[in-house]
């Protein structure tokens, strides 16, 4: 209640999960201040070895892992006083276009169809408008479940030219979810029953889509 100067103490009271933006206030109870909303993503990256992996867990293994990998800048959270607001939650598998042939080790298919993907998936965007910058953001996100779509072509009886990737639509989260500052969170994925043995090793990326609040620039 205010004090007799008309302070409210209760403001002052430590919150483990603030600051959090008054636009949140229907998801969470923290109140925030000196924040900016902005549109956000948090991803990264890890690869499944063929034959071995069992399980995978994102967002908690950052070191020596370039911006197009992770924008993590620390191991299993974010840092004071930025906070997210996850509205989607989607995967990709970084698959190059290949030219596989019986009896002959796979190739990647040098043409312009994979200098599209290669541009696609290893890039970065960012936006800066004045002294501000927004993002990164990865380019097979931009628009939405957006990548490089191709046919299956088969030339005789062994050639096989192949590409793969999930499509549809992104898996909306209802109710949102909140990273709060400095709170721990990781996504696992895992195959329970056998590791799986694939044609080759393949990097598996986990994107968290929403708003980020950091402090105001």
């Amino acid at each position: 209640m205010p004090a007799g100067n008309g302070l409210d103490w209760n403001q002052f009271k430590p919150n483990v999960n603030s600051p959090i933006p008054e636009q949140w206030r229907g998801f969470v109870t923290q109140q925030g201040s000196g924040l900016e909303v902005v549109p956000g993503q948090l991803y990264d990256t890890e690869l499944y070895t063929s034959a071995t992996t069992r399980e995978i867990t994102f967002f908690v293994n950052t070191q020596n892992k370039s911006l197009n990998r992770t924008n993590m800048v620390q191991p299993g959270q974010l840092p004071w006083p930025e906070s997210m607001l996850v509205l989607n939650i989607r995967l990709y598998f970084k698959s190059r276009l290949r030219s596989e042939e019986s009896g002959v080790p796979p190739v990647n298919l040098a043409s312009q169809a994979d200098d599209v993907i290669q541009l696609t998936q290893e890039g970065v965007m960012e936006l800066k408008i004045g002294e501000k910058s927004y993002g990164p953001f990865l380019p097979w996100t931009l628009p939405a479940n957006s990548f490089v779509k191709g046919g299956i072509a088969q030339s005789g009886s062994d050639l096989l030219i192949d590409f793969a990737q999930l499509d549809g639509a992104l898996y909306p989260m209802v109710p949102a979810l909140v990273l709060a500052p400095m709170q721990q969170f990781k996504i696992k994925i895992s195959w329970p029953d056998a590791a799986l043995t694939l044609s080759q090793n393949t990097n598996i990326v986990c994107l968290l889509d929403g708003q980020r609040a950091r402090a105001i620039q």
